[in-house]
């Protein structure tokens, strides 16, 4: 069953809200920019930045179960990454140089994996692929 996947994750999200849980959100619209209006609101982590069903494998065609990698991969990952977010502001104070490497790998792995999270994803990785030669073998 396909459900909302966040492609920015709420963990990350929630390192910018306000006292009321809420981040003061901007989508800018051309239109309203004309007539002198600003397109903020403000909303919660869980309704933003995400897309139905973003993260799911659909395999049924084949006779299998659904693939879910928001649960089955991400979500593993994001109690780590999320740790590490945090301690890098409360045990290290945003100080490279003191946080451990692994705090520091964790960082990176987050940042790096942002790529497979955000829509279209897949057609840019067989862009990848067809621009590197490996469906033609050259």
């Amino acid at each position: 069953m396909s459900k909302n996947h966040h492609y920015l994750p709420q963990f990350y999200l929630k390192g910018f809200v306000n006292d009321c849980g809420q981040l003061h959100y901007y989508r800018k619209n051309y239109e309203a920019i004309k007539r002198g209006y600003q397109n903020y609101k403000k909303v919660y982590p869980s309704g933003i930045y995400y897309e139905l069903g973003l993260n799911t494998i659909s395999l049924s065609s084949f006779g299998h179960e659904d693939i879910d990698l928001e649960n089955d991969v991400f979500m593993e990952k994001d109690d780590r990454y999320a740790k590490a977010f945090i301690d890098m502001k409360e045990k290290y104070n945003y100080n490279v140089h003191e946080m451990p490497i692994q705090t520091k790998a964790d960082i990176v792995e987050f940042v790096l994996g942002l790529y497979w999270r955000v829509p279209g994803r897949w057609e840019r990785l067989k862009a990848l692929i067809k621009e590197d030669g490996l469906l033609t073998g050259d």
